[in-house]
C-alpha cells in the first residue's frame, strides 16, 4: 500500500485538532470550576456584607443612644454642680447667720446681766426675774411681748397690733 500524502496531512491535522479540542474542553471545565468557586465566594462576601451592614446599623443606633445618654449625663452633672454651688452658698450664708445670732445672743446676755447688776433687788427691769438668786434670761419673744405691753401707743403693723392688744389684755402671770 501506498501512502497518500493527503491522508497523512488529514490525519496530522485531525490529531492536532483533537488535541486542541481536548485542551479546550479541559480549560472549559477548569473555567467552569473557577466560575463556581468565584460565585460561591461572591455569595459568601455578599452575606458578610449584609451582616456587616446590619452590624453597622446596630452600631449607629447604639452610638446615637450613647450620645443622647451622654448629653443627659452632662446635663445632670451641670445641674448637680449648680445645686452644689447653691448649697455651698446657702451653707456659707447660714454659717454667717449663725455667727451673727451667736454674737447678738452674747451681747443680749451681757446687756441683761449688766441691767440686772445695775438695778436694785426691789427694782427689777421687766423681762428679768429672780428665782433662787439667779437671773432668768427671757427669750426674744417674751422680751418683745414685754416691750409691747410697756409701750403706750399701739404699733402700725396689724400683726403687731394684735400682739400688743393680746399682751395688754393678758393677766400678769401669763406674760
Amino acid at each position: 500500500m501506498e501512502r497518500n500524502p493527503k491522508w497523512d496531512a488529514f490525519v496530522s491535522n485531525y490529531f492536532k485538532m483533537s488535541r486542541a479540542l481536548q485542551r479546550s474542553k479541559f480549560t472549559e471545565v477548569e473555567m467552569f470550576q473557577k466560575c463556581r468557586d468565584l460565585k460561591a465566594q461572591l455569595v459568601e462576601k455578599s452575606l458578610q456584607m449584609q451582616v456587616a451592614q446590619a452590624v453597622k446599623i446596630d452600631d449607629d443606633i447604639t452610638i446615637e443612644t450613647l450620645r443622647s445618654d451622654m448629653a443627659k449625663a452632662v446635663a445632670r452633672a451641670d445641674l448637680a454642680l449648680a445645686r452644689e454651688a447653691a448649697t455651698k452658698t446657702l451653707v456659707a450664708d447660714l454659717q454667717q447667720e449663725i455667727e451673727n445670732l451667736k454674737t447678738r445672743l452674747t451681747s443680749d446676755v451681757i446687756e441683761q446681766r449688766e441691767e440686772a447688776n445695775a438695778a436694785s433687788p426691789l427694782e427689777r427691769p421687766p423681762g428679768i426675774s429672780r428665782g433662787h438668786g439667779a437671773t432668768k434670761i427671757l427669750r426674744p419673744a417674751q422680751r418683745a411681748t414685754i416691750a409691747l405691753v410697756n409701750s403706750e401707743a399701739p404699733p402700725n403693723n396689724p400683726n403687731s397690733f394684735a400682739q400688743w392688744k393680746t399682751a395688754k389684755n393678758m393677766p400678769y402671770g401669763h406674760r
